[in-house]
């Protein structure tokens, strides 16, 4: 009987059992920090924060609008064509809404979704990985 030569799929191999790999994800995992702690310096974050602070100090206005958050969340999640529920939604909190505290806090919350948007994105489009399959689930 003939043994199989090839050597079976060794995640151990793969992830890095050779001392340079090991530096180059080190030096990864370093940039990385570097780039969380530039992020967690900038306005966009430091505005989030403050104005998340500034919202969670009004204990009530914050339980409504988390309450908001939460369903709002839930009925994007459920589905792209529900603009009626959506708008009744937005109708039924509408002063939380226009509250002013919020609104800064949902302008905050909007810039800094949008700075790490565009980190991910460039990320994605600079590291080639065939996900192809992805579309096909």
């Amino acid at each position: 009987m003939e043994e199989n030569t090839k050597k079976p799929y060794d995640l151990a191999d793969y992830y890095g059992s050779i001392g340079i790999e090991d530096k180059k994800v080190k030096q990864v995992e370093k940039a990385t920090d570097y780039l969380i702690s530039e992020i967690k310096q900038s306005n966009r974050y430091i505005r989030y924060q403050e104005s998340l602070e500034n919202l969670k100090s009004q204990k009530k206005l914050f339980e409504v609008f988390d309450e908001f958050r939460k369903k709002h969340y839930k009925l994007n999640m459920e589905s792209e064509d529900n603009f009626d529920e959506m708008e009744k939604l937005q109708q039924n909190y509408h002063d939380i809404l226009m509250n002013s505290d919020v609104v800064d806090f949902m302008e905050a919350t909007d810039r800094l979704c949008l700075m790490m948007r565009e980190i991910y994105i460039k990320i994605a489009n600079e590291v080639e990985m065939d996900i192809d399959f992805i579309d096909q689930i």
